[in-house]
């Protein structure tokens, strides 16, 4: 669509800065000539006025193998450290949520291919997704949702995986994943080695660049 309207306009417009803010919007136009943009402060914003439902500006914590991401706000919780710190430390981003639970939402970019096949499911690098966490005093009841079947797990020593959740032995506290690309294959961890676990609700910033 951008591509059509670029061609009916003649105008030289900029096709990365139109579908993601980067570069300049003329392609001949200089980088420094370019307007800064805003500055927005990272924390909450007032409730909008639906009354049960809240704008929060939330952190968006990358997705990738590194160990001990996220300890002090993913796990190991310092009740000292000021949320305002931790927004400041990531790029954020504004989302409408359900007020009683806001406190259980995190956003994540993706990154790797795993939870790639090439279909319209595939949660590609780049995309940003919702999810909600579950609290580890309610995992004993069960952690399958049919209808979220693909969740984030943090693991102290690997770091934070997105991974599609195909089986939970309550019995002996494993949990089974598995991931769209066919390359990976399937493995079990133990709950008690999980410091915490989100299922993805959506995804709320699709990276167009992978379509």
């Amino acid at each position: 669509m951008i591509s059509r309207i670029i061609a009916s306009s003649g105008v030289s417009f900029n096709e990365e800065y139109l579908l993601r803010g980067e570069g300049t919007l003329l392609k001949d136009q200089p980088l420094d000539s370019q307007p800064p943009k805003p500055y927005r402060a990272p924390t909450e914003v007032e409730a909008i006025a639906s009354g049960s439902r809240t704008i929060q500006r939330l952190p968006i914590i990358p997705i990738e193998a590194q160990a001990g991401i996220g300890r002090g706000f993913l796990y190991d919780r310092d009740q000292s450290q000021d949320p305002a710190d931790v927004c400041a430390e990531y790029e954020t981003m504004e989302v409408v949520l359900e007020r009683e639970t806001s406190d259980r939402y995190k956003l994540f970019r993706v990154k790797g291919d795993s939870m790639t096949d090439g279909s319209l499911r595939s949660i590609c690098a780049g995309d940003v997704i919702l999810c909600r966490e579950v609290y580890p005093e309610d995992w004993s009841f069960g952690l399958i949702n049919n209808r979220y079947p693909n969740v984030v797990v943090v693991i102290e020593e690997e770091g934070v995986l997105l991974k599609q959740l195909t089986k939970h032995d309550r019995k002996n506290g494993a949990i089974s994943l598995h991931s769209l690309n066919s390359k990976y294959e399937d493995f079990t961890i133990d709950l008690s080695n999980v410091r915490a676990f989100y299922y993805v609700e959506r995804i709320i910033d699709r990276s167009m660049s992978q379509w």
